[in-house]
């Protein structure tokens, strides 16, 4: 497959998983070109209900796996393990697409320049918030990736796997600036505001 794979790990995203999906449905990217790869991990509630209602009724390409891992990395793992694509693109299930032209903008930047990395230099959220190297703001081409993958951590792990990328011979990004992606911050119970909370306490 010449074209993207998608890869979104779901812990209980009830609420959100439907408008992440379609907002892949939306690109005017070839719906044949790209492959999304759903990672139900441990969920407990309606998502995988939810999520294949909505792929079902698609068109769309995709695959869905159960987990038990309890760790985003992780799941993102299996997603690469059964990627097909000659792209990979991490989303978060809480998180959408605001363009309907991120991915056509995304391939063609790699195209025009032979970069194996793709960066989002912008982001839209509901409240400020600094994270440079969170996954959703890299576009991969596959063979940067190669063999990395993701640690068990349960925080920064994206971080980690980013910066492992980074050093690897024959690293280069191009940064677009056009808004491509909404970041759903601040969001209750998600990891990333519980590892704040807990910040905000201890300096207390």
């Amino acid at each position: 497959m010449n074209g993207i794979s998608i890869i979104i790990p779901c812990y209980n995203l009830e609420p959100y998983i439907e408008r992440c999906l379609k907002s892949i449905f939306q690109q005017d990217y070839d719906k044949e070109k790209y492959e999304i790869l759903l990672i139900l991990d441990s969920c407990t509630d309606r998502t995988a209900e939810i999520a294949k209602k909505t792929l079902n009724n698609s068109g769309r390409n995709y695959k869905m796996y159960d987990a038990n891992v309890r760790r985003a990395g992780l799941a993102r793992n299996i997603g690469l393990e059964n990627a097909a694509g000659e792209y990979i693109y991490f989303m978060d299930g809480d998180d959408y697409l605001i363009s309907n032209y991120a991915f056509s903008e995304m391939v063609r930047a790699s195209q025009t320049t032979g970069y194996p990395v793709i960066y989002q230099e912008q982001f839209e959220s509901d409240c400020k918030v600094f994270d440079d190297e969170a996954i959703w703001r890299y576009f991969f081409k596959r063979e940067i990736i190669g063999g990395t993958r993701f640690s068990s951590k349960e925080l920064n792990e994206d971080w980690e796997f980013v910066r492992k990328i980074k050093r690897k011979a024959g690293y280069k990004e191009m940064g677009i600036k056009k808004i491509l992606y909404h970041y759903t911050y601040p969001r209750k119970d998600s990891i990333t505001e519980k590892y704040r909370s807990m910040i905000k306490h201890e300096d207390l």
